[in-house]
């Protein structure tokens, strides 16, 4: 399965975060590797709204939920699929 690159529209968000599980966060154990392949499918808006936690495998698991909170509230997907 391909993974779409995340965007940063919200909108997007669950199909991108639902394919990454999938495909890299369940398959891989390491946090090294989980953190390159997600720097990889980041725009770089985003990439440099988290540069921050993208270089240290220690902040993988922090660096997830801040994606969540940012993109993944319901009430913001569902308002954005209906603007557009």
């Amino acid at each position: 399965m391909e993974i779409p690159k995340f965007s940063g529209r919200t909108r997007d968000w669950p199909m991108f975060i639902t394919s990454f599980r999938q495909s890299v966060h369940d398959i891989l154990d390491s946090d090294t590797e989980r953190l390159n392949i997600l720097r990889e499918l980041l725009d770089d808006d985003v990439k440099r709204s988290v540069s921050k936690y993208l270089y240290n495998p220690k902040c993988y698991e922090e660096l997830m939920r801040i994606l969540e909170r940012r993109y993944g509230n319901p009430q913001r997907i569902i308002h954005a699929c209906l603007k557009s």
